[in-house]
């Protein structure tokens, strides 16, 4: 992607761009503040001419209508001019943690997965009453704001796949207890919940309500089809306190402590890390030994991730190689405008290779905007 911004810029001549957060084939996300109180906020920048931009505007501004406290809030949208490139922008809520960053160090208790999910799922049933799928479910899209979980909302498609996210919920549940997608083994009631909400038939999955009746029924039994519940204050998760009681004991014991995928409605940091959501290890990645004619032969990398700093880019290598350990992966230094650090899966590949090396990389539950570049 594009060099679309530096720190100094300004999009719409209002929103400054902060610490780079994350970069991707597609977009950037910045730190940002919004609004005369100067709240924390983040931005993320897509490259898109204006005249295909108007339908993904006009749904990231039916999501920022969306008003609930276990959703994230979107406050801006729109289309503008950055250093001469076309771009649609979206400036969020800032999140301080996602679920993805601490399932990366350890599998929540049955309890902390209890305390996640009841909020999670009082989102879905907004959204869903609503009209709306959230349509991007995953660890790195559940996240905590002050002592608040929240679900990201700028994947909220208005008529979308129900059922969708709710095969999503059970593949969460599993990632959730044991770091492992989808085949874990799960305790109950969470293993009920998860069997109907991976059900191949996506008529026959289970919707919230039965999700919230089957996790208050102290044993399995008929969940009833539709049930609404009173809402409730939560408070902080459990697993929002031990990351962050984690995140301290390792910065005193200088040792390693990575999220991602966290926030759902879907760039590089220096100081804040990418989400990506989490997955099993798979068995050693195979090269093709053979490419068909036509392909540019070597000098191809799979990238996970592009940081300004040296110390970020090692940070996220380090947890990768402790998920995934039959993965290659390393750092690479580039030099160009700045300094850049990619993460990266391989590289001086053909492009036949980086493809298939991306690929596999994906489907063993690396972020799916894992690319390749050729980079010589």
């Amino acid at each position: 992607m594009a060099n679309l911004a530096r720190n100094e810029e300004l999009v719409e001549g209002t929103y400054r761009l902060g610490a780079l957060i994350r970069r991707s084939a597609r977009s950037v996300v910045y730190e940002t503040e919004f609004g005369e109180d100067a709240l924390p906020a983040v931005i993320k920048i897509r490259e898109m001419e204006r005249a295909d931009a108007e339908t993904l505007i006009a749904r990231l501004r039916n999501a920022s209508e969306l008003a609930h406290p276990n959703l994230l809030t979107i406050y801006a949208a729109g289309w503008s001019v950055l250093n001469g490139v076309s771009i649609v922008y979206v400036v969020m809520e800032r999140a301080d943690q996602s679920l993805e960053e601490v399932v990366a160090e350890r599998a929540l208790t049955k309890s902390e997965t209890r305390e996640m999910l009841v909020p999670a799922l009082k989102a879905l049933q907004y959204l869903h009453k609503n009209g709306y799928a959230h349509s991007r479910l995953c660890a790195s899209n559940v996240l905590a704001v002050n002592d608040q979980l929240k679900l990201s909302s700028d994947g909220a498609i208005r008529a979308g796949d129900i059922a969708e996210d709710m095969r999503a919920l059970g593949v969460l549940i599993v990632q959730a207890l044991t770091q492992q997608i989808p085949d874990g083994e799960v305790p109950e009631p969470f293993a009920d919940i998860v069997r109907h909400c991976l059900d191949p038939a996506p008529g026959r999955r289970w919707t919230v309500e039965q999700v919230q009746a089957r996790l208050e029924a102290p044993a399995l039994g008929v969940v009833p089809p539709r049930r609404s519940l009173p809402v409730e204050n939560t408070g902080v998760p459990k697993w929002v306190y031990a990351g962050l009681a984690a995140l301290v004991l390792i910065v005193v014991l200088a040792a390693m402590m990575r999220r991602q995928d966290p926030a759902p409605v879907a760039t590089v940091p220096p100081r804040a890390e990418a989400l990506i959501p989490r997955a099993e290890a798979t068995p050693p990645v195979s090269r093709p030994a053979s490419r068909p004619r036509g392909r540019k032969a070597d000098g191809w990398s799979v990238i996970v991730g592009d940081y300004g700093a040296r110390e970020p880019a090692e940070k996220r290598m380090r947890a990768m190689m402790s998920r995934w350990p039959h993965f290659n992966t390393s750092v690479s230094e580039r030099q160009g405008e700045k300094t850049h650090y990619l993460v990266v899966l391989g590289e001086n590949l053909s492009e036949d290779q980086a493809e298939a090396l991306r690929k596999r990389a994906v489907e063993s539950g690396l972020p799916r905007d894992t690319y390749i570049k050729r980079m010589m």
